[in-house]
């Protein structure tokens, strides 16, 4: 039941895995070619009996000490290859009306494709509906203010030179996209799964950040740059302990630490 559960999520609304049920079918009956029934048919059909299997599920759960990444199995289901594969295949089998560039013939050949686009997008959702998808501002195809951001902390350092800093959680995620150099204090996990992080608790957690708190959890996990956004209310300014601004952007200030720059 974990197992299917996992795999309803994994479907979203379902309605792309009613998609490729049908292709699936379509070329089952009417694929011939042995290379692509490997391909399309049986490594996935082999995968799918695995991931449902009860006693596979015990013993992934024994040797990983957790289910919750079992669904990574489902990437491996060329789902989109196998969709679009069949769509060009029940394209091929309507008649085309005519002969030579004619106009029913290209709307023979158009029509198909296009419906099965349309049926493929309909069964989908907007990505900008995600609060982590935004529309390309660069070549790295994250927010532009990210990149200002982290190059605030890296300027002037040598390549290879690492920082730690503590981030809100809005930029975590990109962050780690754009810049190895930067470690952040809390990662992705402490965010998904609620592990405890006693920086993350503090910059989170109330709607006034306690500063005296948070400036030493910061300085006993070693943290260079603190980033809150300008709009982020502190119980007293943070320059009042050693945090001084470093820089800033539009949205974000950027904080360094006054003390450890004292003591080097």
């Amino acid at each position: 039941m974990e197992s299917f559960v996992m795999f309803k999520l994994y479907g979203g609304s379902g309605w792309l895995l009613v998609l490729y049920a049908l292709a699936f079918a379509f070329l089952w009956f009417r694929e011939k070619e042995r290379s692509v029934r490997v391909l399309f048919l049986w490594m996935p059909a082999s995968i799918l009996f695995l991931f449902f299997f009860p006693l596979f599920r015990k013993g992934y759960v024994r040797v990983t000490g957790s289910g919750d990444t079992q669904y990574r199995m489902l990437w491996l289901v060329p789902m989109g290859m196998t969709i679009a594969y069949a769509g060009c295949r029940a394209a091929v089998l309507i008649p085309v009306r005519g002969k030579g560039l004619t106009a029913k013939r290209l709307f023979d050949r158009v029509l198909a494709p296009v419906l099965i686009g349309l049926a493929i997008a309909l069964c989908g959702s907007l990505v900008y509906r995600n609060p982590y998808v935004s529309r390309a501002e660069n070549a790295w195809h994250i927010p532009q203010e990210v990149i200002e951001v982290s190059d605030c902390m890296t300027y002037g350092l040598e390549e290879g030179v690492r920082v730690r800093a503590a981030v809100p959680e809005e930029l975590v995620h990109f962050i780690r996209q754009y810049d190895t150099d930067i470690i952040l204090a809390y990662g992705r996990d402490i965010i998904a799964y609620g592990y405890y992080n006693e920086i993350h608790e503090r910059m989170k957690g109330t709607e006034c950040i306690s500063m005296e708190g948070l400036a030493t959890a910061l300085r006993e996990a070693e943290v260079d740059f603190l980033v809150l956004r300008k709009d982020r209310e502190t119980d007293v300014p943070p320059d009042t302990c050693g945090w001084k601004v470093y820089a800033e952007t539009e949205q974000y200030r950027i904080y360094a630490d006054e003390w450890e720059e004292q003591e080097s």
